[in-house]
């Protein structure tokens, strides 16, 4: 085999290699770990192709509507494990906190 038979894999080849090494990182790492690395990849990513200004305004616009709709979820009437569980016993609800989402995030 040349250069010129290899030369159209060496593209599917480099995403391959991307397709393999997220597949092993979402089996091997703890999540934390795997999401940071693909928030850092994906940041890498953004400044490459579009700028530092985009990264900026993404960030901003993500960090202004998780922070909207926690505050709408915090004032409106009523309470989310209600709504979230509305189909098992009062007795087997327990309250959403910072344990049960971080117990979500991390492996046990």
């Amino acid at each position: 085999m040349n250069r010129d038979t290899l030369a159209p894999f060496a593209p599917w080849a480099a995403f391959l290699l991307v397709v393999v090494a997220l597949v092993f990182l979402f089996l091997l790492a703890p999540p934390l770990i795997t999401f940071g690395i693909l928030g850092l990849a994906i940041a890498g990513a953004v400044v490459y192709f579009a700028g530092w200004m985009r990264l900026v305004r993404i960030v901003a616009v993500v960090f202004l509507v998780t922070f909207f709709t926690a505050m709408l979820i915090r004032f409106l009437p009523g309470h989310p494990e209600d709504a979230l569980a509305s189909f098992g016993a009062k007795v087997t609800r327990t309250p959403l906190g910072p344990a049960v989402v971080l117990g979500l995030l991390v492996k046990s």
